[in-house]
């Protein structure tokens, strides 16, 4: 799929949607009116990391291989425009001095404000998650109509936090050593040492997040060994992506696709069914 067509797909997808009665979607979906949503059967792939783990350059490479990137981030920008519902709670939460002279939110400014909070970060993921996870099953729904055998990476900073990795088939963390993610950040977003360390805080642990994966990807890899495991791993997704059933009536598979780590029998459990992509495999694969 060329970049002008998936931007196309992208645009049709915010007017596209099929809803569901309540008993047959999840209840994490039945919000505004009662609407609910649906992901057919396609294989969609969580991607998380940790700030400044390599994340967005994982997804970029899973891009290269031909995967289908949908980047949390991008629909977060979506959902906030001036006017929208988002947009509306989060003045009436935080207040009009956050606005920038036309009217947009000031993301510095709003990051600043809830990075030293937890309750006004609490309060402004209530406000932005639900609306995100909408309009990415609306763009994964559109997509399967297109090509249900693509392999949809979601790229997504807080998936566990935000409950997106129930909806997830497979879930790939991205790590790095916090030392990497502080001066990487700090480069990037020109943010001091203390604030790239409270921004960290503020997210789950990498320690946490590497019990909920399928994969995990060392981010501070030399850029050649890192693309090359990223084509390895796309190959198996996209087998796996072949392989699925796609007879059944679309809606007919329910949520949560996965159970989170809590319902497992066991941390091992879980990653038994896996290949762990870590250093070790670049050694003895």
């Amino acid at each position: 799929m060329s970049v002008s067509s998936f931007h196309l797909v992208i645009q049709e997808a915010f007017c596209q949607v099929k809803p569901f009665t309540p008993n047959e979607a999840p209840e994490p979906f039945l919000h505004e009116k009662n609407r609910v949503y649906y992901v057919p059967c396609m294989l969609v792939v969580g991607l998380t990391g940790g700030l400044a783990s390599g994340k967005s350059t994982v997804a970029k490479l899973f891009e290269e291989c031909g995967a289908i990137v949908i980047d949390a981030d991008q629909l977060a920008r979506q959902v906030v425009q001036p006017g929208r519902a988002a947009w509306k709670d989060i003045i009436r939460e935080f207040g009009p001095s956050i606005l920038q002279a036309d009217r947009t939110i000031n993301r510095k400014a709003l990051a600043d404000l809830v990075f030293r909070d937890p309750q006004k970060l609490a309060a402004l993921n209530r406000i932005v998650h639900p609306r995100v996870a909408r309009e990415q099953v609306r763009l994964v729904n559109t997509l399967a109509k297109r090509d249900p055998h693509a392999v949809v990476i979601y790229d997504a900073a807080l998936l566990i936090e935000a409950g997106a990795h129930t909806r997830m088939d497979v879930i790939i963390v991205v790590t790095a050593n916090q030392e990497v993610q502080l001066r990487r950040a700090q480069q990037r977003d020109g943010i001091s040492r203390a604030e790239a360390r409270r921004r960290i805080r503020g997210q789950l642990p990498l320690r946490v997040k590497r019990q909920y994966a399928d994969y995990l990807l060392d981010g501070t890899l030399p850029p050649a060994k890192l693309r090359s495991l990223v084509r390895r791993l796309y190959q198996q997704l996209k087998q796996r992506a072949l392989a699925m059933d796609h007879r059944h009536q679309l809606g007919k598979r329910r949520f949560p696709r996965r159970q989170p780590l809590c319902q497992t029998t066991s941390h091992t459990s879980l990653l038994s069914r896996s290949f762990l992509l870590t250093r070790r495999s670049i050694l003895y694969a």
